[in-house]
């Protein structure tokens, strides 16, 4: 297990890269990634609970939701319950985005795990599930917001 971090890191850094080729075509690179996927996925989102599932700090969420609205990938509104939150609306430009996306990573995976059995594949998946939750459960992150 030495050699953990040195995995994740190979694995993350490639995937990345092969992300940012994708978005490249958008003006968009690997980072902005999460917010396309959860975005277009949860519609009509706010923008504190999009911060809690993809797990980064407010001022990383503002400017990437910053950017994103700046290009028209999405659109924001104050919320009609609570002035102090937006909601989160992608637009067909996102969505357009969004569908590449899925493609990708489709691609992607069947690639990386091109000689895994099926059940290889739910293994290493429920794997990382496992760890994914142990690290969410080992920094406080509400059960709500591990997703």
């Amino acid at each position: 297990m030495e050699k953990f971090f040195k995995w994740f890191i190979i694995i993350g850094r490639y995937s990345s890269i092969f992300l940012d080729k994708q978005l490249e075509k958008y003006g968009l690179n690997s980072s902005h990634y999460p917010y396309i996927m959860r975005i277009c996925s949860n519609e009509n989102i706010t923008q504190e609970y999009l911060r809690k599932i993809i797990h980064v700090n407010p001022s990383n969420i503002t400017r990437s939701l910053d950017f994103l609205e700046k290009n028209e990938f999405i659109k924001r509104y104050k919320s009609a319950t609570d002035k102090r939150t937006s909601n989160i609306v992608p637009t067909e430009k996102a969505f357009k985005v969004y569908k590449e996306l899925r493609e990708a990573e489709h691609i992607w995976f069947n690639r990386l795990l091109k000689d895994f059995t099926k059940e290889e594949k739910e293994n290493l998946d429920n794997m990382l599930q496992k760890i994914t939750l142990t690290v969410l459960e080992d920094f406080n992150v509400r059960k709500e917001h591990r997703k």
